[in-house]
């Protein structure tokens, strides 16, 4: 690595240190959930560390605040787009019933939603569903499980993508 890199590396590293809670806050507050919050925080450094650029301390937190902005804008669009899905497939929302092509769109999400749930790994699935139909924290889930709250947290992520992967094919 070039000494330009590592000087990078390092600043990025020390923005780490020294805004990783303030940006936490910050995901957490627009999202309301620590488990995503997190996964946005990691994702804004890595961005930040991928700009393979050196930045100066002017402008490095305003670009980290940028680019955790745009994490959030992007994650809340898929959140209320999946939201959608999930009550139109749940049938949470009855106007959405009425017709008949509205009933055979809601059967075929319905049906490829539980066709990739059905491919999850078993205790997978069941974290999945505790944690997405039933309303279930993940300390809960972990107890009700036997797992450790960290293990069930990585079911979860792991669930959420290939989930989400497979039903954008879709939408």
């Amino acid at each position: 690595m070039n000494d330009t890199m590592t000087e990078f590396s390092g600043l990025v590293g020390d923005a780490y240190r020294k805004y990783r809670h303030d940006v936490f806050f910050y995901v957490y507050g627009r999202i309301g959930r620590k488990e995503d919050a997190e996964d946005l925080v990691q994702d804004t450094f890595l961005r930040l560390w991928s700009a393979g650029r050196p930045l100066s301390e002017d402008t490095l937190k305003r670009l980290l605040y940028t680019i955790a902005r745009n994490l959030v804008t992007d994650y809340l669009r898929r959140f209320y787009r999946w939201q959608e899905v999930m009550e139109y497939v749940g049938g949470a929302e009855e106007s959405f019933c009425a017709g008949t092509e509205s009933r055979v769109i809601m059967d075929e999400l319905r049906c490829l939603l539980w066709r990739k749930l059905s491919e999850l790994p078993v205790r997978r699935r069941e974290v999945y569903m505790q944690s997405h139909f039933r309303g279930r924290s993940s300390a809960d889930i972990a107890e009700k499980m036997n797992l450790s709250k960290r293990t069930v947290e990585n079911h979860l992520l792991a669930g959420r993508k290939e989930i989400r992967t497979y039903m954008k094919q879709f939408l």
